[in-house]
């Protein structure tokens, strides 16, 4: 009993997990508003110009807009993107934007595929720490609740 109720939340918090990192960029078809979610792509020299700011070779940047204009974005930026496309973490510093520096807006979606994929691989990892744990096929079935056929 033990197994299969830690399996069962193992495997709860895996997809939840899955679920929250399975998200990808995506172009907004519309300007951003104040409280909006978005992704602001940097230009080349826009990427210059804010490397003081947000550090060197960093092209996007995401948050919440606090203010838009034709001039600029002011935002609380909760990550970076860098040229590779890795992202790293801020803790919401306010960030202001010419938009002249500014190439476009992505949102930010869940990905089906991908959480899929994910999903998919952490079930079948599950299953094998499962089988071992438990001793062997026997022990996947056990750990699942489904009942051995003879």
């Amino acid at each position: 009993m033990r197994v299969r109720s830690t399996l069962r939340r193992s495997l709860a918090a895996c997809f939840a997990l899955a679920l929250a990192g399975c998200h990808s960029m995506v172009p907004l078809d519309h300007v951003p508003v104040a409280n909006d979610e978005a992704r602001v792509r940097l230009t080349d020299i826009g990427a210059a110009m804010m490397a003081p700011v947000v550090g060197p070779g960093v092209t996007g940047l995401r948050g919440h807009i606090i203010e838009i204009d034709s001039s600029k974005v002011r935002m609380s930026v909760v990550a970076v993107t860098d040229r590779d496309g890795l992202e790293n973490t801020w803790l919401g510093e306010t960030v202001t934007v010419q938009r002249q520096h500014i190439s476009g807006f992505d949102k930010r979606e869940l990905s089906p595929v991908r959480t899929t994929v994910v999903a998919v691989g952490i079930l079948a990892g599950m299953i094998a720490i499962g089988g071992a744990v438990s001793g062997g096929s026997d022990g996947i079935l056990q750990a699942f609740g489904i009942p051995r056929g003879r």
